[in-house]
């Protein structure tokens, strides 16, 4: 970036925890554009006094919470989609006048053609009656959706309703949001509800989820939501909001800069922006998959248990494709998963045992994210060992020998070591590291 960047931003109440910035900025990077883009913290009573500046300094911004229909009376000029949502997201500002459009549409329904889901002419619940929930009601009826809404507050959803009615001409049922009766194709979260900082929380309930198909929420921080890890434990497909966020925001520069962009440049922005995998090392019995299982769930992030990964593919117990076939066998098969498993991001993995002693198996993991190891003292590992006798490895060899062979390389190729006996503890520990790391602490 110089003097002579073009300035954008977002505006929101509270706006600290927005993936915009990122997004932006590093779609300006990856298209070459000269480009900065801004966060705003705007007090509610304070939009008009930022107005002027905007107009004088900046080439356009997006709005958030609870920005979306309050900057409409400020407008020059309002598209057809925003106008009919009644929200607007994004602001062209054009020889000192403002033009408002809605991309929250467009997002939402790249989510969901990017997950390979057909959106057009299905039954739709939407949980929430506010503005995530009126973008969301209006993309649905254009893709001639039938759509009920479930909320709290009922004189909100009836208004939404009321307009579905206006503009569409079709019939949007209520109920409140502890009455969701009926089999739905898709639900789809418009509430904050499961947002960071508050991420314990769930919208519905584990019987409102077995009543649909698929399940979206539009939160995308943590990109993992209780709800989502629900919806995955009740089989249902799940979809996260991060990537109608990044789509919409691209849509924004696409209005922006007049550009359309490819596809092929959206999945470079969704793959830079999804987070690098936690790949978790040590010896057998160290607790590898208790941490990764804890910590995956504190980080909103999906579990992979390499070991049981191969099992449940194979369909053979480990040790018995050592006995089968040999330890020079598995560790093939071992590198081939891990290359397969490290291919995507966003992941706790939990490796095997001996998975560092193959280079090539380090340099994989090293490029797919941070490889953590757990120095459990070696007592302690023996303890819980003690009576297990599935350890091929250990059936040939003593515990001590192995070890020894190993210490040595599980701290060499660690990018980080946590040492303790409790894996609750030793969870919280790696938890607060990285969260630490991307405060920049």
């Amino acid at each position: 970036m110089n003097a002579t960047a073009l300035k954008y931003a977002v505006l929101g109440h509270p706006v600290a925890h927005s993936l915009s910035p990122e997004i932006q900025n590093s779609f300006f990077e990856l298209t070459g554009y000269n480009g900065v883009y801004y966060a705003f913290d705007v007090e509610p009573d304070e939009l008009g006094e930022i107005i002027p500046f905007l107009k004088k300094y900046f080439c356009g911004f997006n709005l958030t919470i609870p920005f979306k229909e309050r900057i409409i009376p400020y407008l020059d000029y309002i598209d057809d989609a925003a106008k009919v949502s009644g929200s607007v997201n994004t602001v062209a500002v054009r020889d000192g006048k403002l033009y408002g459009y809605s991309t929250d549409g467009a997002g939402l329904y790249g989510a969901f053609a990017k997950e390979g889901v057909e959106f057009k002419n299905k039954s739709v619940i939407l949980v929430g009656s506010g503005g995530v929930a009126r973008a969301a009601l209006f993309e649905a009826l254009r893709n001639s959706c039938s759509v009920y809404i479930a909320a709290r507050n009922k004189e909100a959803a009836s208004a939404l309703a009321a307009d579905a009615k206006e503009f569409f001409g079709k019939n949007v049922n209520i109920c409140p949001l502890n009455e969701i009766n009926g089999h739905y194709d898709i639900m789809i979260n418009c509430t904050p509800v499961g947002m960071h900082p508050n991420t314990e929380g769930i919208p519905v309930t584990a019987e409102d989820i077995e009543k649909c198909n698929v399940v979206f929420d539009t939160v995308y921080s943590p990109r993992n939501t209780k709800l989502l890890q629900l919806a995955k434990k009740l089989g249902k497909k799940t979809i996260g909001g991060i990537n109608m966020l990044v789509l919409q925001g691209i849509a924004s520069q696409e209005i922006w800069r007049g550009e359309t962009f490819s596809n092929s440049d959206k999945e470079k922005i969704i793959k830079m922006l999804s987070p690098e995998n936690i790949i978790l090392t040590g010896f057998m019995g160290s607790g590898k998959t208790t941490v990764g299982k804890v910590l995956a769930e504190k980080l909103g992030m999906d579990f992979v248990d390499v070991d049981k990964e191969i099992e449940r593919n194979e369909n053979k117990a480990i040790s018995d494709i050592f006995a089968e076939n040999g330890q020079e066998y598995f560790r093939e098969l071992e590198t081939k998963y891990l290359k397969e498993i490290c291919g995507k991001k966003g992941q706790v993995i939990s490796t095997g045992g001996g998975a560092v002693l193959k280079s090539i198996n380090v340099s994989v993991m090293k490029k797919s994210g941070k490889v953590i190891f757990l120095d459990v003292p070696a007592d302690e590992i023996k303890r819980r060992l003690i009576n297990d006798n599935t350890r091929p490895v250990l059936q040939a060899n003593s515990f001590d020998s192995v070890y020894d062979e190993r210490i040595d390389i599980y701290k060499r190729t660690a990018d980080k070591i946590f040492a303790g006996k409790e894996s609750e503890k030793l969870a919280e520990e790696i938890y607060i590291h990285l969260n630490n790391i991307k405060r920049g602490e």
